[in-house]
């Protein structure tokens, strides 16, 4: 048996892609088998185990130890010290902890990296954190390559996934349901964005709404109440806000209802680093919708132009309107897209992700300590 203390810093209540990853990455370890992962927040959280299950869609679920209270993560690797063999994380802030699980406590060590040096005098840290660990967990393989990490210690495996269900459901029934209660008639050609405006120009979706027809507007789903105003007054300055429609934060498990509800989805201009890839590529894909994106700086390891995305290297209003329209013409190019990358998107789920990373633990619990 293959016992994991996950640890974090994060509110797992927030309904933001890294909380959602953790937990998610944790249910489906925990059905790998000889596989036993507890995940242990110091954070003050406002929810309980069970709520946040709720909220994140979990179905399997797992020792998740929560608090409404601030708590040591010190403490906490000490206490349970006889009840995990291998401490996982993801904050490269918890190097000197796990550095002391690692050589005093005598525990093998996963960092799961996301980063490198996005933020200023924070290289010196991720650099710290990945040489305290047995194993590398990459979300990208461009963030492999920047670390230089031994192909024999480290796995590229995604950032997010997608629920297994959601390859399997009925996608047409589940959009003709989504648009009649969002009242969107059959010949409004709907552009769907999911998520907030960190990390992404989504000023430019709005901007490119004026040189498309006036039968196409725009969906944004996951806003902030003061992004949302941002979004609003820019849609004015345009004078498309008649053509702009927003729901704000919703439920993860649904969604996916609004990706299907889509003719196109969007991935705007985006940061530039090797470990930046958009975590909304996944579900996207799995929507059988034609996706028109940026490349990120790793969102083209996993879409690829012409194949299953449109790839819009410039980051301008008029580049992604030529995209949309060009999609807009051409149904059959719709179809093919949508199709592969549907097709592409069982390549990503939770349980795929589980299983990489369960495999490289296996390695490291038979690494000499």
């Amino acid at each position: 048996m293959i016992r994991i203390l996950y640890i974090t810093r994060a509110r797992l209540s927030f309904s933001r892609a890294h909380a959602r990853n953790i937990i998610k990455t944790a249910e489906y370890l925990n059905q790998e088998p000889e596989c036993a992962v507890t995940v242990f927040s110091s954070a003050d959280e406002p929810q309980n185990a069970r709520d946040i299950f709720e909220s994140k869609g979990v179905t399997h679920v797992f020792p998740l130890n929560v608090s409404p209270r601030k708590r040591s993560l010190f403490l906490a690797i000490f206490r349970m010290r006889s009840d995990y063999d291998i401490l996982y994380f993801r904050d490269p802030r918890l190097a000197l902890i796990v550095s002391v699980a690692r050589f005093v406590l005598r525990k093998r060590i996963m960092f799961e990296i996301h980063g490198s040096h996005e933020w200023r005098f924070m290289k010196g840290i991720w650099l710290l954190a990945f040489q305290a660990a047995h194993g590398a967990i990459f979300i990208t393989e461009r963030l492999r390559q920047w670390y230089g990490a031994d192909a024999a210690y480290s796995v590229v495996t995604h950032v997010n996934a997608v629920d297994d269900a959601f390859i399997a459901v009925n996608k047409g029934l589940l959009r003709k349901q989504t648009r009649a209660r969002l009242q969107i008639p059959d010949d409004i050609f709907l552009m769907g964005y999911i998520g907030s405006t960190w990390w992404y120009k989504v000023d430019v979706l709005v901007a490119m709404l004026p040189q498309l027809s006036a039968n196409v507007k725009l969906l944004l789903v996951g806003m902030k109440h003061n992004e949302e105003e941002q979004i609003r007054n820019v849609a004015r300055m345009h004078g498309v806000e008649d053509r702009l429609m927003i729901e704000s934060r919703v439920p993860p498990r649904k969604v996916f209802s609004y990706l299907v509800a889509s003719d196109v989805l969007l991935i705007p201009p985006m940061i530039m680093y090797p470990g930046s890839i958009s975590s909304k590529i996944y579900e996207y894909a799995a929507a059988g919708v034609p996706i028109v994106a940026h490349p990120g700086g790793a969102n083209d390891e996993v879409l690829h132009d012409g194949k299953n995305a449109l790839l819009i290297r410039d980051t301008d209003a008029k580049s992604f309107a030529g995209a949309v329209k060009r999609l807009q013409q051409d149904e059959q190019l719709r179809n093919a897209l949508g199709w592969q990358a549907a097709l592409d998107a069982k390549k990503y789920t939770w349980s795929k992700r589980a299983h990489d990373i369960y495999s490289l633990t296996q390695k490291a619990a038979f690494i000499k300590i």
